[in-house]
Order: structure tokens, then C-alpha cells, then sequence
């Protein structure tokens, strides 16, 4: 099977290739986006060890699930761009 799929993609022409370099393109930048939301999650999981300033209000709330929401999302999208891909 994986034999099979590297022969399909040894013989695709340009265009084709080309289109699978600019799915991986777009993978790349999703997952680029997801690190970017995991990383802001972490910050914020630091800050929120740290006594609330001023209101004493937990106004990270809105930001974190925010970010959840961005990452499980681009996720997704790599997920079915991935499914396009020759299998191998």
C-alpha cells in the first residue's frame, strides 16, 4: 500500500504537485496557529496561579476558551486538508 502511494506521487505532474505543496502550505500555517493558541494557554495557566490584580476577578475566562476554540479548529482544518494528501 505505501509502495503503491509512493509511486502515484513519483508520477503526478506539476500542477498536481504543485496543488499538494499548497495544502501542506496551508497544514503548516494551521498548525503554526494551533501552537501559537496552545502556547497562549500555558501563559495563561501561569498567570492564573498568580493572585488576581485590582478586581480579584478571573478575567481570563473569554481569552482561554478563545484559544481552545482557535487551536481545536485549526486542528480540524489540518485534519481534513491531510485527508486530500495521496495516501501512502
Amino acid at each position: 500500500m505505501k509502495d503503491e502511494g509512493i509511486l502515484v506521487l513519483s508520477k503526478m505532474d506539476t500542477s498536481d504537485l504543485n496543488n499538494h505543496r499548497r495544502v501542506m502550505a496551508a497544514a503548516i500555517a494551521d498548525m503554526k496557529a494551533a501552537a501559537q493558541n496552545l502556547n497562549l494557554l500555558v501563559n495563561q495557566n501561569t498567570l492564573d496561579k498568580t493572585p488576581y490584580l485590582l478586581s480579584g476577578e478571573d478575567t481570563s475566562k473569554q481569552e482561554r476558551l478563545h484559544a481552545a476554540r482557535m487551536a481545536v479548529e485549526a486542528l480540524d482544518r489540518v485534519r481534513a486538508v491531510i485527508d486530500t494528501l495521496p495516501k501512502g
